[in-house]
């Protein structure tokens, strides 16, 4: 994932903390992570030509820190470095894990959901004392995969990223 500067990217109109990411390969895919304080949101997402962002689904981070082996950790916006990949042939897949309800960082599921996955990240982790405490079984999925088994009407138009009006 490559960081973008906050006033070329979708955190540019925002007030909050904000992180936005692109991945290499696919420089249309993003990942922002916005909030504040009190609770925040972490969204894969797909940019438009004319610079409109849609929704794909949004996601629990857990993340991976070498410094602390076989821990996992609530990935923060700004200890988050990259997503844990894993390729089946040419297909880019990501590490996610369903089933287990979140209970750091005020649990929540986006109206248009039916579930709220938990993807892998690696990073650095500030607040070691911020652990995941659910047991995942972690699996790769393709974005396709991921967001069937998330959304909750395959059916919904969303038209924004990272904040609360998610559907026409």
């Amino acid at each position: 994932m490559v960081p973008i500067p906050k006033e070329e990217s979708y955190c540019g109109k925002s007030d909050a903390y904000c992180y936005e990411w692109q991945f290499d390969g696919d420089p249309s895919l993003r990942f922002v992570a916005t909030g504040y304080e009190d609770g925040g949101g972490f969204y894969f997402c797909r940019r438009g030509k004319s610079g409109d962002y849609k929704l794909l689904f949004a996601v629990y981070p857990a993340m991976v820190d070498s410094q602390y082996p076989g821990k996992l950790f609530w990935g923060y916006a700004w200890d988050i470095n990259d997503v844990v990949r894993s390729s089946k042939g040419n297909s880019f897949q990501l590490r996610a894990a369903f089933g287990a309800q979140s209970t750091d960082d005020d649990a929540w599921i986006p109206h248009m959901q039916r579930a709220v996955p938990y993807v892998l990240f690696s990073g650095s982790a500030t607040q070691p004392d911020m652990v995941v405490r659910q047991k995942l079984r972690f699996e790769s999925l393709s974005l396709e995969a991921i967001q069937r088994r998330a959304m909750a009407n395959q059916s919904l138009q969303p038209i924004a990223c990272g904040g609360t009006d998610f559907q026409r």
